[in-house]
């Protein structure tokens, strides 16, 4: 049997604890003669400003779906619900806030296999992410001064989700046989849906590069390539998945204001899409698809340049518009003198 989920009031307890310590004063520093080690990286309240911001955007789309299970049935996974957790989760590990990417991780993997595998939310998974949601709302009080600072209850709550997966996964994978079966078919679909989402990921790709302020074609890409990665899951070519996963990463921090396009920004987007349509080739031949770990590593770096102290980010105001935040310090700076 299941372990039970964390009761909410033990949450609350645990967290407010957690809080309690954390706001502690320190105790007085200890005079060293010695050297103890590198100096942190210092905090960019910036970012994490930002990102706060739309942290709660997306804890508001798990609240939505929560409210869905007012009659007690079971709910499938939405888009909405696997966009809020994936871009939840590369939010917080670019702007640093490790605790939260973490937790964000577990539910963003869970919800992955089970809408790959068609399993529904049920009550104890609907429990699961309510908890997570007020963890997640508790460490967001906590934003800009303690980034780092561990999450009360996390941990366990981390091990129920991945127990709780897998154990919704064993009734699926003991239809091994079956499949087997349904292989050929899934890799069809893939096949035809799929090089359908990278030509139209194509296109979609060069008209914003036309006009890199636009961010009209960026909700799209994010669909297509979501439906892309499920498909990929579903057939488990992993070569795939990883490269349309970075590549997610990527354009969800664009989403989030943590990350401003450039010309080597579209480079290395248009030379990961090619690279997937070079794996969907493969797969129509019948040879490996081998993994691109070069495109992916790119696109990795440039999801770490947005963590660099050069790096700006933009904020998007209501109606679209976009401002670079180093013209409001700029404006700030001459307004004070």
């Amino acid at each position: 049997s299941e372990a039970p989920l964390i009761a909410h009031e033990g949450l609350l307890a645990v967290a407010e604890a957690g809080l309690a310590a954390a706001a502690l004063p320190a105790e007085p520093p200890v005079e060293l003669h010695a050297a103890t080690g590198p100096e942190p990286e210092p905090v960019d309240t910036q970012l994490l400003e930002i990102f706060h911001s739309e942290a709660l955007g997306h804890l508001s789309a798990l609240e939505r779906f929560l409210a869905l299970d007012e009659q007690g049935n079971d709910v499938a996974v939405t888009d909405e619900l696997q966009r809020a957790l994936h871009t939840l989760k590369g939010s917080a590990l670019v702007a640093g806030v490790t605790p939260l990417a973490e937790l964000a991780t577990a539910f963003d993997v869970m919800a992955r296999e089970l809408r790959a595998h068609r399993l529904p939310f049920q009550a104890r998974t609907l429990g699961l992410l309510g908890d997570a949601h007020y963890l997640m709302r508790q460490k967001l009080l906590q934003l800009p001064a303690q980034p780092l600072t561990p999450i009360p209850a996390a941990g366990e709550l981390i091990r129920q989700v991945q127990e709780h997966t897998t154990d919704r996964l064993q009734g699926v994978q003991t239809l091994g046989d079956a499949r087997q079966v349904q292989a050929p078919q899934l890799i069809e679909r893939l096949l035809d849906e799929g090089m359908d989402i990278l030509l139209d990921a194509e296109r979609l790709l060069q008209r914003w590069q036309q006009a890199p302020s636009s961010r009209v074609e960026l909700p799209r890409l994010l669909d297509q390539l979501t439906l892309l990665g499920e498909q990929a899951q579903l057939t488990d070519v992993q070569a795939l998945d990883e490269l349309c996963e970075a590549l997610l990463d990527l354009y969800g921090a664009v989403e989030e204001s943590s990350l401003s396009v450039s010309a080597d920004f579209f480079q290395q987007a248009e030379q990961a899409q090619e690279a997937m349509i070079g794996m969907l080739d493969q797969l129509a031949a019948g040879q490996e698809v081998k993994a691109q770990p070069t495109h992916a590593r790119a696109l990795r770096a440039l999801l770490q340049g947005a963590l660099a102290p050069h790096a700006m980010g933009v904020v998007q105001r209501e109606g679209g518009a976009v401002i670079d935040l180093a013209l409001l310090g700029n404006a700030a700076a001459a307004d004070a003198e």
